[in-house]
């Protein structure tokens, strides 16, 4: 036991005085007015591009559906999606929605 004493009180005296020598520089801050990083503006022709791609299922399964489709299509999915779902006797369960320009959206049927 005082080996294992003997031991531990080493090394924490050594813990101690490594942080002791340690010099603590604070960070520069930057004010809260000024960004830290540069602004990126937007190219207008990719912001007013819209989803031009039909609705369109792009993998399935008795259990699993996977869409593509434009934002404004997603009523019309919901409603592909239940139908589908019901044909196994089992409802549709939203599992991920990733939009950007055009949409991609899973369901599982359960």
């Amino acid at each position: 036991m005082t080996k294992t004493f003997y031991m531990f009180s080493v090394f924490f005296v050594f813990f101690i005085s490594g942080c002791a020598q340690t010099p603590v520089v604070p960070e520069a801050q930057t004010p809260i007015n000024e960004p830290s990083a540069p602004i990126q503006s937007v190219d207008p022709s990719i912001e007013n591009e819209a989803c031009t791609e039909p609705l369109r299922i792009v993998g399935s399964s008795q259990n699993f559906l996977r869409f593509r489709h434009s934002p404004s299509e997603l009523p019309v999915v919901e409603a592909k999606a239940s139908e589908w779902c019901q044909q196994y006797e089992k409802s549709p369960f939203l599992q991920k929605k990733r939009c950007g320009v055009c949409c991609s959206t899973s369901y599982f049927c359960r």
